[in-house]
């Protein structure tokens, strides 16, 4: 039979395997909890292929390299129990290719031939040496596996074909009298047998994703013998292995010698295996609760139920209702009607091995990466443990936007000293939308998998960590990422600002950037220059900063992250905590604003009005070379905070709060002044838009008036306040450019200091 027949009846095998999986009669008959699966599983591999050690001295060959493909076709998966060792068959098919490296008896003729008055130079006559082997081969395995380990023992049957090329091995030598004689030392014919081929196979491998497995094994080829046909030179008088004289060595002949030696190689190989489709090579042992108290903490592992048991007991749901919802989500298998897809559980996190957690300004933050769907609600539990006792602290329920923040933890920590706690979240199914609550008081909904929720990975619980907070360390800070400017096609500035506020009771040492990454934790780095990560900043109460990203991240957001490091005076501990801060990015396609129509700003102040409790906001800017027909301030960001909570108190007009208010004017290169026009629904002041029509460009300047918070009666009380104000402005060509300035001020009773200005910008 030859190879092309061969390979066609191993193709035609393999086909009637396939095909019989979808018989009737043949899944009928399958034993009770088996089930028909059909997933390819694809292994691409390589290895060392070494041939055995009479092979090796009958074809003078070497250790020779493997590389190959595996087919797996799984025929029966039992139902995996999680907690035992699991058991699958199937059919495994292979090619497999070797290319040995060969002396080709050069030792053999540099050991046999001695000289006795002079010594040998073999050489090859430039023929190749190497040989080859080629295997196909198919056959029943069984697959053993143990959670994430599988051991998979097969025997195949084959066809294999090995090649070996003729070669010639010469030496030249002189006489006594010096006449030059070249003599065929060895002469090997060209070797090709073609046979039936026995493999048995091991393997251990380790799933490294539920679609992707590494793993190592061995096989031993066996067929039948190979015919080796040699002529080697025989010296007159002498045989090998003997001192022989160059006269002797020239009166020889050439002598046929034949071996027959059995193929055999051991192989060692290294692959990696796939599941083709939407079929895992291994599916989880998802477990669910049976009846439990809600919300309960005690170990529930050994009341569990499997999946496949949960479908039973939703047996009113038709086979009709599961494809169609099976179609709808994209991602359900027909024999698994509960795994939409899987999520991954919540992780409270070391950002650069620094604190998981800090206390600012009396609220809790903790540091978490979420689950990676947004079709969930958090659980945050908080406990003390003491003399071996838990006590509950917290048990609270978040949307799927929680930002980690615990309102007002800091009223019930020891205000003497340090408190140790720990925090774990669970991630619950649910929704945007709908708060999923338990169906009855028996219920743990935070295992239980609704038609249509995700399933998460390790049961959706985080693991706990411990977290210690120090009495008197509760400061206020911030960072913000301000404003964005597209400076190039693909690439944006951006302006920020990093605020220590309220910080009594603590010294803060360094602001070190750690972070920009695109969507939180779960994105790549952004690249970007003049604020690398590991730059510092100033540990002052308002420190500005900007740098360049050097990508185009047209509409996504931008994550930046910090790691300040402060020092309690009550208890002399230094403490790291992480403040981030994200901002959507523009799309930087044109140049509009930096080519065509060109701002920059020219001075900026702001004052405290004392008689009127107003921010008076000066601001010049130069604006060319088109005439601007349009003009609008609005104030798009304020903040304000006291040196002490006792000097909080109620605005009387909290309307005027951040407004504008009374006169606000614009003039075009010291001409007269025009008033602006509120642009709230009632045309009326006080407004956050304000507007003017014109029709000019050059120097433009603005006298602006902002309402303030009432001013605290003490006298030992400050007020700090930050306003940031866009100026848009439209020019002839109807084309918008903007540019955003921030204003820092501080003011108290019977005074009024300024903290200079912020840092503006120019987009489309």
């Amino acid at each position: 039979m030859n190879r092309k027949n061969l390979f066609l009846l191993l193709l035609l095998s393999a086909s009637y395997v396939c095909q019989a999986q979808n018989k009737p009669g043949i899944v009928s008959n399958l034993p009770t909890g088996l089930k028909t699966n059909l997933p390819f599983e694809i292994s691409p591999k390589g290895g060392m292929a070494m041939p055995s050690a009479g092979l090796k001295n009958a074809s003078f060959l070497n250790n020779g390299w493997l590389g190959g493909l595996d087919i797996s076709l799984p025929v029966i998966r039992p139902k995996k129990n999680p907690k035992s060792f699991n058991f699958n068959l199937g059919f495994d098919a292979g090619i497999d290719y070797s290319s040995f490296t060969s002396n080709g008896g050069l030792d053999f003729v540099k050991n046999n031939y001695q000289l006795s008055n002079g010594s040998l130079n073999p050489y090859f006559d430039n023929s190749s040496n190497q040989a080859k082997a080629l295997q196909i081969s198919i056959g029943p395995r069984i697959s053993l596996s143990y959670k994430k380990i599988h051991l998979t023992p097969s025997l195949q049957l084959g066809y294999f074909n090995f090649r070996q090329n003729g070669y010639s091995i010469l030496d030249t030598v002189s006489n006594a009298a010096g006449v030059q004689s070249t003599i065929p030392l060895l002469f090997a014919k060209e070797t090709n047998t073609n046979g039936l081929l026995i493999r048995p196979k091991i393997n251990i491998g380790f799933d490294v994703t539920r679609y992707m497995r590494i793993w190592v094994g061995s096989s031993m080829s066996m067929g039948p013998d190979i015919n080796n046909d040699y002529h080697i030179w025989q010296p007159d008088k002498k045989t090998l292995n003997n001192s022989i004289s160059t006269d002797e060595l020239i009166g020889g002949r050439a002598v046929l010698q034949r071996t027959n030696t059995p193929f055999q190689l051991f192989n060692i190989e290294l692959g990696v295996k796939m599941g083709l489709g939407i079929t895992p090579l291994s599916k989880p042992g998802i477990k669910f609760p049976q009846s439990m108290p809600p919300l309960s903490k005690s170990a529930y592992k050994d009341n569990v139920i499997t999946a496949a048991d949960k479908i039973k007991k939703n047996s009113t749901t038709t086979a009709t209702q599961k494809t169609k919802q099976a179609n709808a989500n994209g991602a359900l298998s027909s024999d698994n009607a509960m795994a939409r897809y899987n999520a991954s559980a919540p992780e409270i996190v070391f950002p650069a091995n620094n604190t998981k957690t800090s206390l600012i300004n009396n609220d809790l933050r903790i540091n978490f990466k979420g689950s990676n769907t947004d079709n969930v609600q958090y659980e945050l539990n908080i406990w003390t443990e003491k003399n071996g006792r838990k006590k509950n602290v917290l048990q609270q329920t978040y949307p799927y936007d929680w930002d980690g923040s615990v309102k007002d933890f800091g009223n019930i920590i020891d205000k003497k000293g340090k408190d140790i706690f720990h925090a774990q979240i669970t991630a619950i199914p649910g929704s945007k939308d709908d708060k999923i609550k338990p169906k009855n008081n028996n219920t743990d909904y935070r295992n239980v998998q609704q038609e249509g929720t995700p399933v998460f990975t390790n049961r959706g619980i985080s693991a706990p960590v411990v977290f210690s907070i120090s009495a008197g360390c509760f400061p206020n800070l911030t960072l913000d990422l301000d404003s964005t400017k597209c400076v190039d096609s693909g690439k944006t500035k951006v302006w920020g600002h990093v605020t220590l506020a309220s910080v009594t009771g603590i010294t803060v040492t360094s602001i070190t950037i750690t972070d920009f990454r695109e969507n939180n934790f779960s994105g790549p780095a952004v690249p970007v220059s003049n604020l690398l990560p590991g730059t510092s900043l100033p540990p002052t109460s308002n420190s500005p900063f900007s740098f360049n990203v050097d990508k185009d991240m047209c509409g996504k957001l931008l994550f930046m992250r910090i790691l300040i490091t402060y020092t309690c005076v009550l208890t002399n501990e230094s403490v790291t905590v992480p403040c981030a801060d994200t901002i959507t990015m523009p799309c930087c396609k044109c140049n509009y604003c930096a080519d065509s129509m060109k701002i920059s700003s020219q001075s900026s102040g702001i004052s405290y009005n004392n008689s009127n409790n107003l921010a008076q906001i000066n601001q010049s800017f130069s604006v060319t070379p088109n005439n601007i027909t349009h003009v609008t301030a609005e104030i798009v960001y304020m903040s304000d905070s006291v040196n002490d909570p006792a000097c909080n108190i109620c605005d009387a007009k909290p309307e005027s709060v951040y407004h504008f208010t009374g006169t606000n004017t614009m003039s075009w290169n010291g001409n007269t002044p025009l008033n602006a026009s509120a642009a709230n629904s009632a045309t009326s002041f006080p407004s956050k838009i304000i507007s003017w029509q014109c029709n000019n460009n050059g120097n433009v300047s603005f006298i602006l008036n902002a309402g303030l918070p009432d001013i605290p009666k003490l006298k030992c009380c400050e007020t700090y306040t930050r306003i940031c104000i866009r100026y848009s402005f439209t020019d002839a060509n109807c084309k918008k450019c903007d540019i955003l300035v921030c204003y820092s001020l501080s003011y108290s009773t019977g005074s009024g200091t300024t903290e200079e200005n912020g840092t503006g910008n120019t987009k489309n």
